[in-house]
């Protein structure tokens, strides 16, 4: 789900900067995917359950993307 693939990304984001990698557009990335899954709650909380899955799973989909701005 959104939520462990956000770990994910952070994890892996620790290790590369640990590296020495920039990590600047991967972090960028995982903000985004911070602030999605947080309009998805409140989308959630308001009962807008349409909208709280399609902003989990953008939130899902940036943190991959985040990853993926490592490799």
């Amino acid at each position: 789900d959104a939520e462990d693939a956000i770990d994910d990304a952070q994890e892996a984001i620790d290790e590369a900067s640990d590296d020495g990698e920039d990590t600047d557009d991967a972090e960028d990335l995982l903000a985004e995917a911070e602030d999605l899954l947080d309009d998805a709650q409140a989308a959630f909380d308001d009962e807008d359950w349409d909208e709280a899955e399609d902003l989990a799973r953008d939130a899902e989909d940036k943190a991959l993307e985040a990853m993926d701005e490592l490799d």
